[in-house]
This record gives C-alpha cells, sequence and structure tokens, in this order.
C-alpha cells in the first residue's frame, strides 16, 4: 500500500467531518496561542506599574515563559529579583538566560555579584571571569574581580585585573593608583611609574603619590628586605591604606622574625584593621624593649582602645 506525504492530500481524502473538526481545533489553537501572546504582553505591561521588585519580577518571568521570542526578559527578572534582594531566584533567572546565549553585559556583572553577595565568592569570580571572555563586557567586572582577589589577599590576581583594566582604560586615573599601591608589595620601580601617571591624569592623587614616592625611595635604602617591607607598610599606612600595609608588614616579619619594629607595625595595622593587634605588639616588646617605635606604636595601640594610663606609660 502507497502512502502519501502531502499532508494537503491526506485532508483532501479525510471525510468533511474530520476536516471540520480539525478546523475547529486548529481555530481553538489558535485562540489559545493568541491568549496566551495578549496575556504576555500584559504581564509587561502590569511590570511598568507594580512598586515592588518581586512582583516585577514575577510579572517579567511569567512573560519570558508565554513571549518565548523574548528571551531578554529572563535576564531582566533576574535583575528585578537582584534588587529585591532575592538572590537565589535571581541567580535562577541570569542561569537561564545564559543558558539562551542572552546575557548581557551587565547580566555577567549583575550573575556575579549575587553569587558574591550570597557568600560563594568563588563562583562569583568564575562568572565574572568567563564574562570577561565575552565579546563584549563591562567595565564594571574588573573592580569587583580586584576586590574579590583582594579579599582574598591575592594581590598578584588583583595586580593582573588591573592590569587589564589599564590596559582596557589608559585614562582611568583610579585603576593606575591602584596598581601602583599594590606593585609596592612586590615591584617598586613599575609600582612609582603607575603612581607618577595617576597624578598626572588626575591631581587629586598627587599629595598621596609624592608621599609614597618618597616612601619608594627610602625603602630603596633599607639595610634589608624585612626593613625595606617596614617602610613600605609604614608609607601605605600614611595614606590610609591599611590593608596593604598589613600584607607589608607580614613580609617583614616572615622576611625577619626577630624584626621587633615589623611586629609593632604588623599590630597597629592589625588594629587598624579590626583584627585586634595586642598579640603582635607585645611579642615586639619580647624582641626589643628598648625600641622607641615600639613604645610609640603601644602607645597608640593603648590610646585607641581607651587605656590611657598605660598609653601613657609607652609614651614616657
Amino acid at each position: 500500500m502507497k502512502f502519501s506525504s502531502n499532508p494537503a492530500a491526506i485532508i483532501d481524502r479525510m471525510p468533511r467531518s474530520t476536516r471540520n473538526v480539525l478546523s475547529i481545533l486548529l481555530l481553538i489553537l489558535i485562540a489559545f496561542a493568541a491568549l496566551v501572546i495578549l496575556s504576555g504582553y500584559s504581564e509587561l505591561k502590569q511590570a511598568e506599574t507594580v512598586e515592588s521588585y518581586s512582583e516585577v519580577a514575577e510579572h517579567y518571568l511569567r512573560a519570558a515563559q508565554r513571549l518565548p521570542w523574548r528571551s531578554d526578559l529572563y535576564e531582566l527578572a533576574g535583575h528585578a529579583y537582584f534588587y529585591a534582594e532575592e538572590y537565589v531566584p535571581a541567580d535562577s533567572m541570569y542561569r537561564i538566560a545564559y543558558e539562551k546565549n542572552i546575557l548581557s553585559p551587565e547580566g555577567w556583572a549583575a550573575w556575579g555579584d549575587v553569587n558574591y553577595l550570597e557568600g560563594d565568592t568563588t563562583r562569583a569570580l568564575e562568572i565574572w571571569n568567563q564574562g570577561l571572555e565575552q565579546a563584549s563586557f563591562s567595565n564594571g567586572l574588573f573592580p569587583r574581580l580586584v576586590q574579590a582577589a583582594q579579599e582574598q589577599e591575592d594581590y598578584a590576581g588583583a595586580a593582573r585585573y588591573l592590569q587589564l583594566q589599564v590596559a582596557n582604560q589608559p585614562e582611568d586615573a583610579s585603576a593606575h593608583y591602584q596598581l601602583g599601591l599594590i606593585l609596592m608589595l612586590t615591584e617598586e620601580d613599575r609600582a612609582a611609574s603607575e603612581l607618577i601617571l595617576a597624578s598626572q591624569l588626575d591631581l587629586q592623587f598627587d599629595p598621596a603619590v609624592q608621599t609614597l614616592r618618597t616612601t619608594l625611595n627610602l625603602a630603596s635604602l633599607a639595610d634589608s628586605p624585612s626593613q625595606k617591607f617596614v617602610i613600605i607598610g609604614a608609607g601605605l599606612g600614611s595614606v590610609e591604606e591599611w590593608e596593604l600595609a598589613r600584607a607589608a608588614f607580614e613580609s617583614a616579619v616572615r622576611a625577619d622574625e626577630s624584626n621587633a619594629e615589623a611586629w609593632a607595625w604588623l599590630g597597629e595595622a592589625n588594629q587598624q584593621n579590626g583584627l585586634g593587634g595586642s598579640e603582635e605588639l607585645d611579642r615586639a616588646l619580647e624582641l626589643n624593649p628598648n625600641s622607641s617605635v615600639v613604645h610609640s606604636l603601644r602607645g597608640v595601640y593603648f590610646q585607641q582602645i581607651g587605656n590611657h594610663s598605660a598609653a601613657l606609660t609607652e609614651f614616657q
């Protein structure tokens, strides 16, 4: 038996009653599809009028499900959930947008943000790095990556991201300044050139840059690696960069664990960063009870915690 592959021929051979039923079913499907599409556009309209970000997200999500050619609405739903501080559903929406290959440069940044805010810095870094690999990416990825790397005390990683940023945004004075600060821990010569460029691009950085250039010059004359890091850390602290100062003082202690001044300055940096500091200051006193630097920093510590009598004793 020979079967026709022509749908029109098959329909023509059907009984009229069958064709009528199919026509009615087709009309019902068309009407249903039209209702679904209309309801999708209605959801879009409602998303523009409601005040709650959660409701906005729900309207965008329902619109996306009913308007399959508007995959971009999943990202908009993610943004709305983000603003509502509902990070788990926001993450799901961004993931769907990614799977549909519709995630925008801003979407990559926001997708990493929700993971970062949920405490998953590793996943956030993966997303932001993947965002950088796209043909078009948000410049806002750079400061996010730098901050996350610094929070993990990955200063080499932070420097790499800043180098990418200044290559992409050569006129960004703040990025050059930040890169110069971090390079003070590893590459003093390059640090100076980045700092100078920052001050040339924006004069607001000039006072700090002059202080840091003096610091680098003094550090180049240090008689030991440990003392070099002490000078660099003190310079960073003088421009209120206590996180990086702490890293410098830690390097000073690693270079020479008997350096009392390094321990004392590490105690000061820890206090400035909310990490105590008394243990390091006590260690410094044990190593050199006659050091004026050690006693001065101990006095500052006691003064800051409100123990004025102990501070006076240290200053005398």
